[in-house]
């Protein structure tokens, strides 16, 4: 079936990298040679597992109705992955969580000691990656309507304790595109420098007594799954700062760290391609499981240790929403071909929608989305006959699954409408839109402007990591 999109105003893709629209300025496109250049590796991919129980294992139908009533339930198993120590001015930081006194982390210390990162704060240790993917977990709790629980672990055990490899991050890193490279061969070359990174962090990860494997195993569907039985899922968070975000707001013409890493979601297409030049028997990294048995790792999330990066203060709140997402199956609505976003800021699914609210506050999945995972299911208005319907607004309807959100509308026997109600000003009233100018965390989007103090409900005192917010929506266009 083909959805319609609603078109939002447009951000820009570079090579194979997103940034996001900041303080009503647009990050300046790279020039590239056609849309074949993109590495569709990195703007695309989710999980064709169907760990979860959605419309694509219903033929499609958007009208299903699960097979139980209970819960879900995913375990996000997330370990902590640092580099060996560099002092060069090509990535941000020195390879290690926090940052240090590396000559690349100089201006970021000092954006941090200074209050210029007023989100996000520092330390970056294991504590803060809790806060992170609470966030998450009340993310999913919410917009599922509790059909959704994000269970999750962080490993290795330890405050400050990380997974070290042995080389560091320049090995791994896109880098520049060097002069006689074809922008083929520059992916080429990126693809393998990650993917070898994702295969040295599970390694070593897997290599310690209790790794975050060790407890796991197959079930009978052949599921990894935890002594719960809950189906596992690996997050892997490694130092530096985002590649996403390299420039500030200025964009990607002041990138001055091109060795930082880039947020993927890794797939087994994406191992498979290169499984002989990584060395791989199969198109995954085997680990240890419970006593001792053997375990494919063929889907990873990854993410880095923070988006602050050149004076931005930018979440990843919305890239762990995005990436858990395509986890559990949600595909894109964005043109991962050419890179032109489709369903825009009104869905996480489209790379403008997770970096909305300076990437703190991902907006609430699209009606189509929400229906696919069957979290909502669509009133069917019937094809010739007159009728009216009310559509009760998205941000009201926390717990409420009973209240009508969206209308199918048929078109003909293999095409619909999907309407729904988006508001962006019913919760958090008018002081979530007051703003001071001179204030560096206000969100500008050219259109509006979002007070990000004053649409949070929770922040931690420790890092300044935001836990809840009054609205998802807060963040639209329009």
């Amino acid at each position: 079936m083909k959805m319609q999109r609603t078109i939002s105003a447009l951000a820009i893709i570079a090579l194979f990298y997103i940034f996001p629209v900041q303080a009503g300025k647009q990050h300046k496109q790279e020039n590239i040679e056609n849309s074949k250049s993109l590495n569709h590796f990195l703007t695309s991919g989710y999980s064709r597992k169907k760990i979860l129980e959605t419309a694509a294992t219903h033929n499609g139908s958007l009208l299903f109705k699960k097979w139980k009533n209970s819960a879900d339930t995913i375990h996000v198993i997330a370990f902590r992955v640092e580099f060996q120590r560099d002092t060069t001015s090509s990535t941000s930081g020195n390879g290690l969580f926090g940052f240090g006194d590396s000559a690349g982390a100089g201006d970021e210390r000092k954006y941090y000691n200074n209050g210029t990162y007023k989100y996000d704060d520092l330390p970056h240790d294991s504590a803060y990656f809790d806060r992170q993917l609470q966030f998450v977990k009340n993310y999913y709790s919410t917009i599922s309507h509790g059909k959704l629980y994000i269970d999750y672990s962080i490993f290795p055990s330890g405050s400050t304790k990380a997974y070290k490899l042995d080389s560091t991050m320049t090995k791994y890193g896109p880098g520049e595109k060097r002069k006689e490279e074809t922008y083929s061969e520059y992916n080429n070359r990126i693809n393998v420098k990650l993917l070898k990174f994702i295969k040295e962090a599970i390694a070593k990860a897997n290599s310690e007594i209790l790794s975050p494997f060790s407890g796991l195993h197959y079930d009978a569907a052949g599921n990894i799954v935890d002594s719960l039985n809950h189906r596992s899922v690996f997050l892997v968070i490694h130092a530096g700062s985002s590649y996403l975000t390299d420039g500030g707001e200025a964009g990607s013409s002041y990138r001055d760290s091109p060795f930082d890493m880039i947020d993927a979601f890794i797939t087994p297409d994406y191992l498979g391609a290169y499984k002989d030049t990584l060395g791989l028997d199969s198109a995954g990294v085997m680990v240890k499981g419970k006593d001792g048995n053997s375990l494919l790792i063929d889907e990873i999330m990854m993410v880095s240790e923070t988006s602050n990066q050149d004076s931005l203060n930018f979440g990843i709140h919305g890239i762990l929403v995005n990436q858990l997402a395509r986890q559990i199956g949600i595909p894109d609505l964005y043109s991962t071909a050419s890179g032109v976003t489709g369903v825009g800021a009104f869905c996480i699914m489209d790379f403008y929608g997770y970096s909305v609210g300076q990437g703190f506050i991902p907006p609430w999945p699209s009606a189509w989305v929400r229906a696919f995972m069957g979290w909502e299911t669509p009133v069917v208005a019937s094809m010739g006959l007159h009728n009216s319907f009310n559509l009760k607004a998205v941000c009201l309807g926390q717990g409420q699954t009973t209240d009508t959100t969206k209308l199918l509308v048929p078109i003909n026997d293999h095409e619909y409408y999907l309407l729904e109600n988006r508001q962006r000003s019913l919760i958090g009233g008018p002081d979530i839109f007051k703003y001071d100018t001179t204030d560096s965390h206000v969100y500008i989007d050219g259109t509006f402007s979002l007070n990000l103090a004053n649409n949070i409900v929770k922040k931690s005192d420790t890092s300044s990591e935001i836990l809840d917010v009054k609205n998802y929506d807060a963040s639209l266009p329009a």
